[in-house]
């Protein structure tokens, strides 16, 4: 009886054990206690600039979004739907996919997801999933099971498809299907019923995979198969009063343009640190841009403000990826650089910042 005793008593410590290790932890991160500075106190410097070289073939409309291994693949919503590939020196290389109503075509492009192991490129459009080698030759197209404005296809085969937060559509955002297509696991309840917010809400081309979505304080990481909140930010008298927010999809859009508040516009993380983009609005102002910097190593933590009269062009509107040497990348143009030319890609050392 003491052995079995003895038994029970390890077995129950060891359950306890494995409980605590697979705790999730949400790290609270209060706004308003962060002072903020200017770029040149947080001695934020382009390191890295890679014009994207122009032609009659790779010409990039506004908001573009990369992808990345080894090579670049920047698509935007706003230009004809498809993907160009540029080398690491941004030299045009070659464009991926092709619009049209025809059996190897489509009509939308919503998203890419880029798999360096069969270093081939899938594309999330109006008519389901295209999947193309980096050369731009076209592989297979599979049906989407919804309609989704975000995906990722993960080194284990499964697809991640998130459709916002229309709850009559969908009682979940985000939602993991095998390889085959098969649902296997929902996550994060939809609570309210949404238009999408046009943005880039799975960044998966940095160090770890990450989520977020405007109107929604929280910044979380997939991991292993999981979902994992990870950070949850309070952003004081600028928390949006999620109570007041009208049911008709189509009143929130005037609503939110009446008040004042701050929203999450990228989350980004590796080893090493944590980045947020912040947007702070205010109604009949011009919006406060932040980029909120947290060395996870010492808890150091950096507030830069944006200078307000920046164009709409600058490359700090757009960051795109967080990558495992602490550079941070974005796409746009640089001072004084004419929007007559495609963009550039901008990369900072994040380990050469100040930190408070």
């Amino acid at each position: 009886m003491k052995k079995l005793n003895a038994f029970l008593s390890c077995l129950l410590i060891s359950l306890l054990i494995s409980c605590s290790e697979t705790k999730q932890t949400i790290h609270m991160l209060s706004f308003e206690k962060v002072k903020s500075v200017s770029l040149d106190e947080a001695n934020f410097k382009a390191e890295k600039i890679i014009p994207l070289e122009l032609t009659e073939s790779s010409a990039i409309g506004d908001l573009p979004t990369i992808g990345y291994d080894i090579d670049f693949f920047v698509y935007s919503r706003n230009n004809e739907h498809v993907v160009h590939r540029f080398d690491n020196q941004g030299k045009y290389m070659n464009s991926i996919g092709n619009v049209g109503s025809g059996p190897e075509e489509y009509a939308h492009l919503e998203d890419m997801s880029v798999d360096p192991e069969t270093r081939t490129i899938s594309l999330l459009t109006s008519n389901g999933i295209f999947n193309y080698n980096y050369s731009g030759d076209y592989v297979s197209q599979t049906k989407a099971p919804y309609p989704a404005f975000a995906f990722y296809y993960d080194p284990y085969g499964n697809y991640w498809f998130y459709s916002g937060n229309a709850k009559n559509m969908n009682p979940y955002k985000l939602m993991k299907h095998d390889s085959k297509l098969i649902p296997t696991d929902d996550f994060i309840e939809a609570d309210l019923n949404l238009l999408p917010w046009g943005e880039n809400n799975i960044h998966k081309n940095g160090e770890m995979i990450t989520f977020h979505e405007s109107f929604d304080n929280n910044g979380y990481k997939i991991e292993n198969g999981k979902v994992m909140n990870q950070y949850a930010i309070d952003f004081g008298d600028l928390n949006l009063n999620r109570e007041d927010i009208p049911s008709d999809p189509m009143s929130f859009i005037a609503y939110i343009r009446t008040q004042n508040y701050a929203v999450i516009r990228s989350y980004l993380e590796n080893k090493k640190y944590v980045y947020f983009h912040i947007a702070e609005n205010r109604a009949n102002e011009k919006p406060n841009v932040y980029h909120w910097f947290i060395n996870k190593e010492n808890s150091k933590q950096l507030l830069m403000k944006q200078d307000t009269d920046l164009e709409q062009e600058s490359y700090l509107f757009s960051p795109q990826l967080l990558d495992q040497d602490n550079f941070l990348y974005f796409i746009g143009y640089m001072p004084g650089e004419s929007d007559e030319v495609n963009p550039s890609i901008v990369g900072v050392d994040l380990s050469q910042l100040n930190y408070m």
